[in-house]
């Protein structure tokens, strides 16, 4: 899904995927987008996985999936 895909904002995610080799926390997405709930962010996260633009780091956080291949 194009728009699910582009949830988290091409720029954003690059830049925080640059500085931190994972995606950001459930309330720093909620607050770049002006949500009010963590919820919200981690259903978007949870759902981005589930398309495989996702996948679990070997300490259990989120990443990006690498060299542009779904997981």
């Amino acid at each position: 899904d194009f728009c699910l895909s582009r949830g988290l904002g091409d720029v954003y995610k690059r830049q925080f995927l640059s500085r931190n080799d994972l995606i950001p926390p459930y309330w720093k997405i909620a607050e770049h987008f002006g949500w009010r709930s963590i919820d919200t962010a981690r259903d978007r996260v949870v759902a981005l996985a589930q398309k495989g633009y996702i996948e679990r780091n070997e300490i259990g956080g989120w990443r990006f999936v690498r060299d542009g291949a779904k997981a």
